[in-house]
């Protein structure tokens, strides 16, 4: 990746990658549902006309048509706000994708409440999602040296990664960008105790609370999602480690 990728958001890097991608294989094809130019899936489109379709606003069509256009031998992928392919596709998913194991690959984009000045609509807060990399430097700037571990997949997430880190900090801090409740911190606690990891623990995230729209940092910021308060809990979290120990 080059510094001016390094610059870009993530999902223009990828839509970036399925250009490239889209001249090596011509077998598959890109399925967005009217919201192209948020997710950069338009530039496939430009690319590609014939192999990128545009369903709408329709998430869960748009997700039964690629499941069907992955039945019949071509692989899709499906390009979308977090929020509209989980609430409104997830039947689809499930059913048609998922059950019947068909090489379909969902690109969500603006998880959590990135999606900011659009609103409550448009924010995945039920989704799951992670920020945290400038409160790790907030630490290290205290003096205290923090791993930070970007879990990009839940199923399978990567326990050998996570299992190392607690072994060399012996404590775990989840900072979740949508709801708290029945989320990634929860499946890691209970995953912790499987395995008989006993560290201290904490979790932050939305307490069963709508999102408001804002510009993205005062929305983080009232909500406690913030880099300020990833610090904080993080400083309580390593106090609680050092009483354990004395």
């Amino acid at each position: 990746m080059n510094l001016q990728e390094a610059r870009n958001p993530t999902r223009r890097v990828i839509a970036d990658r399925m250009v490239e991608a889209g001249a090596e294989d011509g077998s598959f094809v890109v399925f967005e549902s009217d919201i192209g130019y948020s997710t950069y899936s338009y530039l496939f489109g430009d690319t590609y006309p014939e192999r990128c379709f545009n369903m709408g606003i329709a998430e869960l069509g748009t997700m039964a048509a690629a499941a069907g256009m992955a039945a019949e031998g071509r692989p899709a992928i499906v390009c979308g706000y977090g929020v509209f392919l989980t609430m409104r596709a997830l039947e689809a998913v499930r059913s048609f994708v998922c059950y019947p194991q068909l090489n379909v690959k969902i690109f969500s984009s603006h998880g959590g409440l990135t999606a900011a000045i659009d609103g409550v609509t448009h924010q995945a807060t039920e989704d799951v999602a992670f920020q945290a990399l400038e409160a790790a430097d907030s630490r290290q700037s205290a003096g205290i040296d923090a791993e930070v571990i970007d879990m990009y997949s839940i199923k399978p997430r990567d326990q050998d990664a996570l299992r190392e880190s607690l072994s060399r900090t012996g404590a775990l801090l989840v900072a979740e960008n949508h709801q708290r409740r029945n989320a990634l911190g929860y499946e890691l606690a209970a995953w912790c105790m499987r395995e008989g990891i006993a560290v201290p623990f904490a979790q932050i995230g939305l307490d069963d609370a709508f999102g408001e729209s804002g510009s993205y940092p005062l929305t983080l910021k009232k909500f406690g999602l913030d880099a300020g308060s990833i610090t904080a809990a993080a400083g309580a979290l390593v106090a609680e480690k050092k009483r354990r120990a004395s």
